[in-house]
């Protein structure tokens, strides 16, 4: 089916633009390390919320325990408690080591380094992010999924608050990340592929349905590499409303050299393992090793 029929009812107009700062109150902590500074953010913003607060998570493999824990450190800077579930058996000791606290959601073979795309190995441990998903649907009604390579450039709480407001009030059930290479090539819901590296879910019968009863990947018809082809196939197929979160805020790796100012989370992907951790140094996104 052409990628249109996923989002054919879904709202044309923005959902992301509104800057609210209702949620947060930020105040200047000095004196404080970057861990507890951040830990008395997230409790500042609890206090000062009024509307529901998202439960951001993202997955790791031993093989992603790097880029895993650079983001984990990089959202509690901005008082944000990233959630981190483990996707193999090496996950969780490989973050210990890093001093990162998880989830141990998997008891899966170890991949004990990055899986490249489109290989049966990347398709599995991809497919595993549902399950943690899945579990975090059960204590929160929206849900930010972040891959291991996404790092937040500003405090993101105040607009993806925001997103998820306007997700409920429009019935949207997915707003995701655009996965097309250049700007021009957005073209909005229905006409972009959906980036499963930066997704909100609001708790759906649908969303449940999707992330509980995936395919085993090893069942994926030519053509799929990863996770992202079912969300977008199974977006498709039940006709979901599922908006394109726009690329000035959200932008993906092909942004790396020029980020937008507005710009609140950046994912480097379109890009090698190798290159990530790389690229995030230059621009001054890296600070496992401070």
């Amino acid at each position: 089916p052409d990628r249109r029929d996923a989002c054919e009812s879904a709202v044309d107009r923005p959902i992301l633009i509104l800057i609210s700062r209702k949620i947060v109150n930020e105040v200047p902590l000095t004196g404080l390390s970057s861990d507890r500074a951040g830990s008395q953010l997230i409790r500042q913003k609890i206090e000062c919320s009024t509307t529901m607060v998202p439960t951001f998570i993202t997955g790791a493999t031993e093989g992603y325990a790097r880029l895993t824990a650079n983001a984990y450190r990089q959202f509690l800077r901005h008082g944000v408690m990233l959630r981190v579930y483990c996707l193999d058996a090496g996950a969780h000791e490989a973050l210990e080591q890093l001093r990162v606290p998880s989830v141990p959601l998997l008891a899966a073979p170890a991949a004990p380094t990055q899986a490249i795309y489109g290989t049966a190995e990347f398709r599995e441990v991809s497919m595993r992010k549902l399950a943690a998903i899945s579990d975090a649907l059960l204590t929160n009604t929206v849900v930010v999924w972040v891959d291991g390579d996404v790092v937040p450039v500003r405090d993101p709480c105040a607009i993806i608050a925001e997103i998820a407001d306007r997700m409920h009030s429009d019935d949207v059930e997915i707003a995701a990340q655009c996965d097309e290479p250049h700007p021009g090539a957005c073209r909005g819901p229905g006409a972009c592929w959906m980036c499963s590296g930066i997704m909100i879910f609001r708790r759906t019968p649908n969303v449940v349905t999707m992330v509980r009863e995936p395919p085993p990947a090893l069942s994926f018809p030519q053509g799929w590499d990863s996770d992202q082809d079912y969300i977008n196939w199974f977006a498709r197929l039940a006709r979901m409303r599922c908006p394109i979160l726009a690329l000035s805020l959200f932008p993906n790796g092909v942004y790396k050299d020029a980020l937008p100012p507005e710009a609140i989370l950046m994912h480097y992907n379109h890009m090698k393992g190798a290159d990530k951790e790389a690229s995030m140094r230059q621009a001054g996104f890296w600070v496992l090793d401070d």
